[in-house]
């Protein structure tokens, strides 16, 4: 799987996306002036769609996986969402749960019991 930040190669923030943020984190800049609307037979224009899905896909493709598959990525977000603070965490884990149940229970569990865990050792 490719994985490319868009404008990168010309210099752009590579930290700088369309996710949410909090906080002082970067913000995309607010756009400027006039919509690009590019003609092509006609006007082409930017509308929102009535439909959107947007967790379908990721719940699929994480349906798909093998189970040891579904482990790893399971461990490997918990740890990486062990280095946010909270409310990121929580965040993500409600995206996840909209992908798929099992998906951000799962997270949830593990960040949960790595919360109790260190909080059972540092006292």
């Amino acid at each position: 799987m490719a994985h490319r930040i868009d404008s990168v190669e010309d210099g752009a923030d590579p930290h700088v996306n369309d996710e949410p943020s909090h906080g002082n984190a970067p913000r995309v800049a607010k756009p400027a002036g006039r919509p690009h609307e590019p003609a092509a037979s006609g006007r082409m224009q930017r509308r929102t769609i009535a439909r959107t899905d947007d967790h379908g896909q990721a719940g699929e493709r994480y349906r798909a996986f093998e189970p040891w598959e579904r482990d790893e990525l399971v461990k490997n977000l918990v740890e990486a969402l062990s280095q946010r603070d909270r409310t990121i965490e929580e965040r993500m884990i409600g995206h996840l749960a909209k992908r798929d149940q099992d998906h951000g229970r799962r997270v949830a569990e593990g960040a949960s019991s790595r919360i109790d865990g260190s909080a059972r050792t540092s006292g």
